[in-house]
């Protein structure tokens, strides 16, 4: 008998790879800017999506003036090559965005001493307020009254509006001037 010997080769590429790694989720307050922050062991190249069509080629973009729209889920992808095959993975973000509005107070200009006086503001959206003001005056209603005023009550009053995502707070504030003529 005859026996003959057959043999055959193959090779195979292979592409290392790691996890890439993100802060799982982020609140900001809106108008405000967040660097996204990725981190993959031995990748080539990263880049990132979102929502609206957002990409960007970086490994840690700046977003900035962030808006309600731009809360979701971004995705940030890491690119790993041995100069013949490239793999990638991923790893994705929630963003949250705080909406807040502008405060609108209402103080009077002018007013007479011993009158009784309201502050009031608008913020829609708010959940809780602050006024402060000259005199130590302070107050955490939306609207308040300040009883027989006194020209020490004259001045700048602030009033700020809290926003809110769970624990998560942002303010805005404006501010307007009262003056109290003294009889």
């Amino acid at each position: 008998t005859y026996t003959c010997a057959t043999s055959n080769t193959s090779s195979m590429n292979v592409v290392a790879t790691s996890t890439v790694s993100v802060v799982p989720a982020f609140t900001v307050c809106q108008g405000s800017s967040l660097n996204l922050i990725s981190s993959a062991s031995g990748a080539a190249s990263y880049s990132w999506s979102g929502p609206g069509g957002y990409t960007n080629p970086n490994q840690n973009p700046l977003l900035t003036s962030l808006m309600p729209a731009d809360a979701c889920n971004y995705t940030a992808t890491a690119s790993f090559t041995n100069g013949v095959l490239t793999w990638i993975t991923n790893a994705v973000t929630n963003v949250s965005v705080v909406v807040t509005s502008t405060v609108t107070p209402s103080v009077p200009q002018h007013t007479c001493q011993h009158a009784n006086i309201n502050l009031s503001m608008t913020a829609p959206g708010a959940t809780a307020f602050n006024w402060a003001g000259p005199n130590s005056f302070n107050s955490t209603s939306a609207s308040t009254t300040i009883v027989n005023v006194q020209p020490a009550a004259s001045g700048v009053y602030t009033a700020t509006a809290i926003f809110s995502i769970g624990t998560y707070t942002c303010a805005t504030s404006n501010t307007s001037s009262m003056n109290v003529v003294a009889t």
